[in-house]
């Protein structure tokens, strides 16, 4: 299921960047970019961003606060070594080096 919604984001950024490529030649999807633009306000207006709550409780942090564990953690050799021995083994795209990508995936 995880791989779905990825592919489904991946999905909705190919169309972006399609309806931005069509514009930047002249031909602009009008009805991409209200439909963009509407979703766009909607979220401004969204009671998630307008919890006062919430901004109340955020209003103390700084912009050099971290606000994710991305990045956060200081990375122990051992972990550096893990990670090495990982990208080693494997050819960036999750499939194991000398493996064709569709025989990794049929082994899931």
């Amino acid at each position: 299921m995880e791989i779905k919604s990825c592919l489904g984001f991946f999905q909705q950024k190919v169309v972006g960047v399609n309806a931005l490529a069509k514009a930047l030649s002249g031909q602009k999807d009008e009805e991409f970019f209200a439909v963009s633009a509407a979703a766009q306000a909607s979220r401004k207006s969204s009671p998630r961003v307008t919890d006062e709550a919430a901004q109340k409780a955020a209003a103390p942090l700084k912009g050099s606060d971290p606000t994710t564990t991305i990045g956060s953690f200081s990375e122990t050799p051992e972990l550096k070594r893990i990670r090495h021995e990982f990208k080693d083994k494997n050819d960036g795209w999750g499939a194991t080096k000398g493996r064709d990508l569709m025989t990794e995936y049929n082994l899931l």
